[in-house]
């Protein structure tokens, strides 16, 4: 991940490419994604579930879990600004280095 943010230009295009999913998402083009479904599936979401969503960008998969308690952890504090705005709590931290106890949460994405 770092290697992704090492110098202006890989910075640059990683930027275009969030803000090109962001728009994307943004334009609620995202409801019907098979990702979204998939990422769902996987997490087999319950009321009151606790998820760790790492690597959360933008918060892309948060309105589809809601009525959990969802931790948005990832690198960018830009991606995490985003995750905010609906109502994540949020973690800047490294994936490799999780900030959190083993065992704290239900589920991890």
């Amino acid at each position: 991940m770092r290697y992704q943010y090492a110098d202006s230009e890989r910075l640059r295009i990683r930027a275009e490419t969030h803000q090109q999913f962001t728009v994307w998402d943004d334009q609620g083009e995202g409801a019907g994604d098979p990702y979204v479904g998939g990422f769902v599936r996987h997490v087999q979401p319950a009321p009151g579930l606790e998820v760790l969503d790492v690597g959360c960008g933008p918060g892309t998969f948060h309105l589809a879990l809601s009525g959990m308690w969802i931790v948005g952890l990832d690198l960018s504090m830009g991606m995490l600004r985003e995750a905010r705005r609906l109502g994540t709590r949020c973690i800047q931290g490294d994936a490799q280095r999780l900030p959190f106890r083993d065992a704290s949460f239900d589920r991890v994405t």
